[in-house]
């Protein structure tokens, strides 16, 4: 297991700096997001079951131009954190709406929450909130600037909305496809 272990943090900072230096084509095309969310979730489905964990969903359909590789990445890695900073028997919602310009996706955890002074700077590659948890979990630290990353080149954002000891909550909006 520690072998693996190595291995994906190898994979997650080989992706990041490749992110940096290199123009990548993305496939920018119309992703239901519904759809494409599900299909995230019920991937997930053994990590929910294993924490005791059953994802809510609040979704509605919606196109976004984004690319969807790119975007499993983003989704992935928040309801990853979502699920292994939660409690026992804890909560995950997730809901989408769409705004005038874009598809905003709020992944919501009842999770133990970031402290104020790290919020800041949990999007920087390597950073941490608590060492020991994320040596337990196999977290280095690359999963939320891989997400961000991942989202600005799609034209989106990441961003942080709540986090206290109810939980925490993540908002990505990505572009409208528009026909």
């Amino acid at each position: 297991s520690e072998n693996q272990k190595l291995y994906e943090m190898v994979v997650k900072v080989l992706d990041l700096s490749a992110l940096d230096k290199y123009e990548f084509e993305y496939k920018m095309e119309r992703l239901e997001m519904k759809q494409t969310i599900v299909t995230v979730l019920k991937s997930l489905g053994g990590k929910f079951e294993k924490f005791g964990i059953r994802p809510k969903m609040e979704l509605v359909e919606a196109y976004a131009k984004a690319d969807k590789d790119s975007l499993m990445i983003v989704l992935i890695n928040l309801l990853d954190n979502a699920i292994k900073y939660n409690r026992p028997g804890g909560s995950i919602l997730v809901k989408n709406h769409i705004q005038e310009n874009g598809i905003v996706i709020d992944i919501m955890d009842s999770g133990i929450g970031i402290p104020k002074e790290s919020r800041n700077s949990i999007f920087d590659p390597f950073y941490t909130v608590d060492k020991n948890r994320a040596r337990e979990s196999g977290g280095v630290g690359l999963g939320l600037s891989l997400a961000q990353k991942y989202t600005q080149v799609q034209g989106g954002t990441l961003q942080l909305l709540k986090s206290d000891e109810n939980g925490t909550t993540f908002r990505i909006t990505l572009p409208k496809y528009d026909v």
